[in-house]
């Protein structure tokens, strides 16, 4: 592909506009650019983790399982009793997105071991000219979720056979049960400094959530402590399943219904079934416990718990989509920050105690932000 991308996709334009291009003469697919880093997709993770997680509960710990029975299961696509008992299990074991460490573990260790492997590939230009060129990682997918899953069998996590996997670095559809809050911690376990090409989380809330002003706070909050968090992707759509599914009956009253479907906005009717489904079948989050106005504070710039400034500058934004609308919020911050290790030598000067771990999410952010339970900071 690199090599039908240098004379059908040369780029001699946009070449005229990166580094080192006009200096060395070349186009920057034949060598001239400064930096060549090509992104490579991962699809799937989650369900991947998922199930290895539910391998490991079913079939060696609990042993509620044997593994010839979860094949034979996964085989047939859970059909039969015995299949459908099995699924039933294979889908009450842990979940990524519910913070649990376990999982979230399992996840993060499939980023790792991939990331690993990158530095042993070189890529089409390297020695001919870049000063850097490698391969790194990316989750932005955008649906190719969809038909690759049209590819895999049913998976121990109970996912049937045909179905999407999972999109970018988000919780499998329809998995994460336990709110926001815990979806983005379980997604700040991941290593989202060293995806250097995109680490792509969707979430969907229900309409209700940005209504009122305790609730569009409650909201910024939560951007606030993702981007906290390390977490510089977060994509959201703002609609409810129910118009969704009329949408899909009358698509002639919905021709101007917005959605963002993963890494881009589309008219939700042009969308094929599969890609349609897929997006209803995302979690409808809604907020849980109450916001104390007399708790919030304007915010101030704190540094990101994962990514050390060395590494990568810091960067968070977001967009918002909404039925019948273009996005209408975005939020950003580039500002290079230390990772946690740097927590302890920055507490001796009161600026910085002043954010410890036990201090601004409890007493600056709203309080469905605030159930984040204490990390290590020492």
């Amino acid at each position: 592909m690199a090599k039908f991308l240098t004379i059908y996709d040369a780029d001699p334009f946009a070449s005229a506009f990166i580094d080192n291009c006009m200096e060395k003469g070349k186009l920057l697919k034949n060598g001239g650019c400064q930096y060549d880093v090509i992104s490579q997709s991962n699809i799937g993770p989650a369900v991947l983790g998922n199930s290895f997680a539910a391998i490991k509960k079913l079939v060696f710990d609990e042993k509620k399982v044997s593994w010839e029975g979860l094949k034979q299961a996964m085989e047939a696509n859970w059909e039969g009793e015995d299949g459908k008992r099995i699924r039933k299990l294979c889908k009450e074991a842990p979940k990524f997105g519910n913070d649990e460490d376990e999982v979230d573990g399992i996840v993060a260790d499939i980023f790792e071991s991939y990331l690993e492997l990158l530095p042993a590939y070189k890529t089409d230009r390297t020695g001919k000219g870049p000063e850097i060129s490698c391969y790194t990682m990316s989750t932005s997918n955008i649906t190719s979720y969809v038909p690759n899953g049209l590819d895999v069998g049913a998976t121990p996590d109970g996912r049937m056979a045909r179905s999407p996997l999972n999109e970018g670095c988000s919780p499998t559809q329809g998995t994460d049960v336990n709110g926001p809050t815990a979806v983005i911690r379980s997604v700040a376990k991941l290593p989202n400094w060293k995806v250097a090409a995109g680490q792509l989380l969707n979430m969907r809330f229900a309409p209700g959530t940005l209504a009122g002003e305790e609730n569009l706070h409650k909201f910024v909050g939560f951007l606030r402590a993702s981007q906290r968090m390390g977490i510089y992707h977060n994509q959201f759509n703002v609609i409810d399943s129910k118009t969704l599914r009329d949408a899909q009956k009358h698509p002639e009253q919905y021709t101007d219904l917005i959605v963002r479907v993963a890494g881009y906005c589309a008219q939700f009717v042009s969308l094929m079934p599969e890609t349609q489904d897929a997006v209803i079948a995302r979690t409808e989050n809604v907020w849980r416990g109450r916001w104390k106005k007399d708790s919030y504070r304007p915010y101030r710039a704190i540094p990101s718990r994962t990514a050390p400034a060395s590494e990568v500058p810091f960067s968070a934004w977001a967009v918002i989509c909404v039925a019948g609308g273009a996005p209408i919020l975005s939020s950003c911050c580039r500002e290079r920050r230390s990772c946690a290790s740097s927590w302890k030598a920055r507490r001796g000067s009161r600026k910085w105690a002043m954010r410890s771990r036990a201090g601004p999410l409890r007493k600056s952010l709203p309080m469905t932000v605030c159930s984040t339970r204490k990390r290590e900071a020492e």
